[in-house]
């Protein structure tokens, strides 16, 4: 049971570095607002990723020591439960970041993901056009 817990724990710890290092240098580059105001739910589906891999963490060290944080029950679990809700955890991050993420981080390095910040913000920018294009057609037309 434990090699689970620290096989699923690797890849949530980096997941939450890699979205780290993602707003990291769009705060850099001075565009975090931009983004966030083009595309609200990015950063929304960023902290609950954030949040699953923290919670992969708490349901590992709660299956490792028993110890249990005072907002959940104080019951140690069993060690099934614990598992199954690591296990879910970790599978609700793996959902969010292939829906949320596509391939924003398919090069975990410090250019890859400068790159990625650079991409996501002209992404952006080229659909916002490209919507300002068809409503001054669409404008056009009904004149």
């Amino acid at each position: 049971m434990n090699m689970i817990y620290g096989i699923i724990l690797m890849p949530s710890a980096l997941s939450i570095c890699v979205i780290a290092m993602y707003w990291r240098s769009l705060a850099r580059i001075g565009f975090v607002g931009e983004v966030v105001g083009r595309a609200p739910n990015m950063l929304i589906f960023d902290l609950m990723a954030i949040y699953a891999a923290l919670m992969v963490g708490y349901w590992s060290l709660h299956a490792w020591t028993g110890h249990a944080l005072t907002v959940f029950p104080s019951a140690p679990q069993t060690d099934a439960g614990t598992l199954l809700a690591a296990l879910a955890c970790f599978f609700a991050l793996v959902m969010i970041l292939r829906l949320n993420a596509g391939d924003r981080f398919t090069t975990p390095t410090v250019a890859g993901i400068r790159e990625a910040a650079v991409r996501s913000l002209l992404t952006l920018r080229i659909i916002d056009h490209a919507e300002d294009v068809f409503r001054s057609r669409v404008a056009r037309r009904n004149v």
